[in-house]
């Protein structure tokens, strides 16, 4: 209402919700089955849901999404969102989705290394969490 203490940072000027397409961004030019993927947006905040089938492959190519719904802030700042491969025989408990700085890309991760195209062959793949946007 922008009534506390004669303030107005608590007033919403920007929300927005909406769904997204997810691409290979890895260079092989993989088809994704996406299944859903949804975001809102809240100020600078971005908050998504993702879930993708990826096709069978044997690339070793560092795996890459694109298509986030905005550009993520620049900085030294990597978001990391929660990510679950599904049927998991990628051997990690650690995985995470990087969002890239300045960018509508990123990447699963075992730990700090970005895992291949062919570790996701034929599974099924979980994203949640949120990033800022530039």
């Amino acid at each position: 209402t922008g009534n506390i203490s004669g303030t107005s940072s608590e007033l919403l000027a920007d929300y927005e919700e909406g769904t997204w397409t997810p691409t290979d961004a890895s260079g092989e030019g993989y088809s994704l089955t996406v299944n859903s993927a949804t975001y809102t947006k809240i100020g600078r905040l971005v908050y998504i849901t993702v879930y993708i089938d990826y096709p069978a492959q044997s690339s070793s190519a560092g795996q890459l999404n694109g298509g986030l719904p905005f550009t993520s802030m620049s900085g030294n700042t990597f978001p990391q969102l929660a990510a679950r491969v599904i049927d998991d025989t990628v051997s990690a408990n650690n995985l995470t989705f990087q969002v890239s700085s300045n960018s509508t890309e990123g990447g699963v991760l075992d730990g700090a290394a970005r895992i291949t195209n062919a570790q996701l062959s034929g599974k099924a793949v979980l994203y949640t969490g949120s990033y800022q946007t530039a």
